[in-house]
């Protein structure tokens, strides 16, 4: 009845869930499955460099193959659905993670973390998003769920091969527990711990070589590239304390101070990975508080032992508004108000029967075929790192806003009305700079929409 339940709740947000999260959501999911199913789709450099696993796609592959043979491909399923599966995936990780608070804590104490977990407004904002730290996070949980079973291993094989910077936050759990088998049990016993793992790792070995079409390890890919090379820094740079200040603290809100508290005396299975994890990617340049996600529900869990021991009982009414009331209002914004203008126009375009478009945005700043999901040909701004190491050097989205008039003037000129696209699509605030370009060419405004009311950098 629980997991039914949260099964549906989960369903809800998927539903709601009509906003511009972060680019990876789409372009190194279902926009590549997208691409493997009808054809149309773009890949990233990621793709080029072989620094992706294929099985995060895959899932939405088989999907997007199921709808197209049964003639279901319409445009709102093939939105909706990833959603859906994400959402569910969150719904069995919660489940499998408030048995084992319950288990190892009391149903007080479950009681707490099921509530904070599911009132959470990052965890409803980004728990059916179809980004790779969404499935990260179930697979995580799922993970502890099932420790110190020897299954959790395949769980942190899988994990490691699909994201490979989870490890941070298993080699703590996975050192003490191998350490303490060898102690006890032996060498023998850590080879035949070892048997499984190594065979998952195999198989997202030879699946990944497969849809790469050559002998492919994702994670050394992933590890030269972001790591040794990173390069993280070339989409922007935050201080060492900027997951205290800019992540944890909004993600948590009040509920850090318990955390705080907590945290020090929790399980080593709680500590240990929030520590590990979050000094590491302190060190990293780049940040996102998404890469906190997989940890959230450690975090919660912290705070729900804290508030179970204080309080003395499961959550009353009075809390459960509270939490609701604290949380709810703003996942419902970030879901359903804050950056829906480039979902809503890739959607428009995909109705319209446009034949082609040109995104005149920041680079990888809307979905694009999996949700126009149409035959329109569609042009962007491109971002790719400086793979020469070319110095002072700028991608085609900086050369374009630096000179945005120059640009199009030099890339569509006069003479050449064939090399125009069907339409531009564009954030308010650049129109006034290219406003000669357009109305000189023959373009006028046809539909606009509304997309954030917080103006930010280049977009509207």
């Amino acid at each position: 009845m629980l997991l039914t339940s949260l099964v549906l709740w989960r369903a809800v947000w998927a539903v709601l869930s009509q906003t511009w999260y972060v680019p990876d959501e789409t372009w190194q999911s279902v926009e590549v499955a997208h691409r493997v199913v009808w054809g149309r789709g773009v890949l990233t450099w990621e793709w080029d460099k072989d620094i992706r696993s294929s099985i995060h796609p895959t899932v939405f592959i088989i999907v997007f193959k199921l709808l197209s043979l049964l003639h279901l491909d319409y445009q709102w399923l093939v939105v909706l659905v990833p959603k859906l599966m994400t959402g569910t995936m969150t719904a069995m990780a919660d489940y499998a993670a408030y048995n084992m608070v319950k288990r190892r804590e009391g149903s007080s104490c479950a009681a707490w973390f099921l509530l904070l977990l599911q009132t959470n407004w990052f965890s409803l904002y980004s728990g059916s998003r179809t980004v790779i730290n969404t499935l990260e996070t179930s697979l995580f949980c799922l993970g502890l769920s099932v420790y110190p079973r020897p299954l959790y291993l395949s769980m942190v094989s899988l994990s490691v091969m699909l994201r490979p910077t989870i490890a941070v936050a298993w080699l703590p759990i996975c050192l003490e527990h191998l350490l303490s088998t060898l102690r006890s049990k032996g060498l023998i016993k850590i080879i035949q711990l070892s048997v499984a793992p190594l065979i998952t790792i195999l198989l997202v070995f030879l699946l990944d070589s497969l849809f790469y079409g050559r002998w492919t390890l994702t994670p050394l890919n992933f590890f030269q590239m972001n790591i040794v090379h990173n390069l993280g820094q070339f989409y922007g740079t935050h201080p060492p304390y900027w997951y205290f200040t800019h992540a944890l603290l909004p993600i948590l809100g009040p509920l850090l101070i318990p955390v705080m508290l907590d945290l020090p005396r929790s399980p080593r299975l709680v500590m240990l990975p929030c520590i590990s994890t979050i000094i590491f990617l302190s060190l990293l340049p780049h940040k996102e508080m998404r890469f906190l996600q997989p940890i959230l529900p450690l975090l919660l869990y912290s705070a729900a032992r804290f508030l179970s021991t204080w309080v003395r009982r499961p959550p009353s009414s009075t809390w459960v508004v509270c939490m609701v009331l604290i949380n709810i209002p703003l996942a419902l914004y970030l879901s359903l108000v804050h950056q829906r203008g480039v979902v809503d126009a890739s959607l428009w375009l995909g109705k319209s029967g446009i034949k082609s478009s040109m995104f005149l945005m920041p680079c990888h700043s809307t979905p694009l075929y999996s949700h126009v999901h149409s035959n329109t040909s569609l042009s962007f701004l491109s971002c790719e790192p400086n793979w020469s190491h070319t110095p002072g050097y700028r991608d085609e989205a900086d050369l374009f806003y630096s000179s945005p008039l120059p640009w199009l003037e030099q890339k569509y000129p006069l003479a050449k009305p064939d090399t125009l696209p069907g339409s531009f699509l564009l954030f308010d605030r650049l129109e006034p700079q290219i406003q000669t370009f357009l109305t000189g060419r023959g373009f006028r405004l046809v539909k606009t929409f509304f997309h954030s009311h917080f103006a930010e950098g280049r977009a509207g």
